[in-house]
């Protein structure tokens, strides 16, 4: 009996240590309950910095103020004042993406 609840125990440790591994389900669950899925936003970028307008928030960030910028095959990733921006590149046109490379300083 010992042997049992030690093997469940270790089992469901490994379980959550996976979890926490691959949080992607995870978050996909948290930001469809929230206010911000199903919700559109326009950004609007220059020299200056970029500016992500919605419903009910907007958001104002100069490009000095990055503290995190990347991107994938997928997105573009800039993160500023603790909040996370994702940009889906299949939104964006080639020359976008070359816009938002060049004044995000992604370029090398």
């Amino acid at each position: 009996m010992p042997l049992i609840i030690v093997a469940v125990f270790g089992i469901s440790w490994v379980y959550g240590g996976i979890r926490i591994l691959f949080p992607r389900r995870y978050y996909r669950r948290v930001y469809r309950s929230s206010e911000l899925s199903d919700k559109s936003y326009k950004a609007e970028l220059d020299e200056s910095g970029f500016r992500v307008a919605g419903d009910f928030c907007e958001w104002t960030v100069k490009w000095p103020g990055l503290k995190l910028k990347g991107e994938d095959e997928r997105v573009f990733i800039f993160c500023a004042a603790n909040t996370i921006f994702i940009f889906g590149k299949k939104f964006l046109t080639n020359e976008q993406q070359q816009e938002l490379r060049k004044l995000g300083g992604l370029l090398s």
